[in-house]
């Protein structure tokens, strides 16, 4: 596990010590550092008034050192410039490769480029979008699929799709209150690249239950 600064004091708080801990030290108590640091943790130490942001370190020292799959785990909350910025790195660092993924809060974020298979309960709300330029892609598994399509950053094509279902969605369900199957969602980006978002705790689909 590589903590990006701070983030080693919200490993530390949901039960996790950092393997390695990376940044200018701006956000990180000196003394759990320290402590850190004297249990076996590395610490990677930048300066403080250097030009990239401590996740794009820790997400470089990441790529440097061999991994070929990366979970980020972060939050919504907290500065819109940091946050945008942790996508475009996310976006650029991923490759044939590296895998990326992103643990947001409730949401679920991929960075795909070639072939995506998620099996996912029916009716769970997604979206795809294009980051950087067009991408042309096909969707299958989905209530709107797509074929050949060509998504631009600037249209909102493939928001606020859902998992397919076995049945219409607004016709009566014979089996309600049985569990359901998950399905099997697949998207095939031909070309650019494209990111899918998955936030199974939506308030606007609560708004419309209530």
């Amino acid at each position: 596990m590589i903590a990006a600064d701070g983030g080693a004091e919200r490993a530390i708080a949901a039960g996790m010590t950092p393997d390695v801990v990376v940044g200018d030290r701006d956000s990180v108590d000196p003394a759990v550092l320290a402590a850190l640091g004297a249990s076996g943790t590395e610490v990677v130490a930048h300066r403080p008034d250097k030009d990239r942001t401590d996740f794009e370190l820790a997400f470089d020292y990441a790529v440097t050192t061999g991994a070929t799959r990366i979970t980020v785990v972060g939050t919504r909350h907290g500065r819109l410039d940091h946050f945008l910025s942790m996508l475009a790195v996310m976006v650029s660092g991923s490759s044939g490769a590296v895998e990326v993924e992103a643990l947001i809060d409730s949401a679920t974020v991929v960075v795909v480029r070639g072939f995506h298979r998620r099996s996912m309960p029916p009716g769970t709300v997604f979206s795809l979008l294009a980051y950087g330029g067009p991408a042309r892609l096909s969707l299958a598994g989905a209530r709107w699929p797509l074929r050949g399509a060509v998504l631009d950053p600037a249209v909102s094509l493939a928001i606020s799709n859902e998992v397919a279902r076995g049945h219409p969605p607004d016709a009566p369900d014979e089996h309600e209150g049985e569990a359901e199957v998950e399905v099997q969602m697949e998207v095939q980006v031909k070309s650019g690249t494209v990111i899918l978002v998955v936030d199974p705790d939506d308030p606007t689909r609560r708004e419309v239950v209530a």
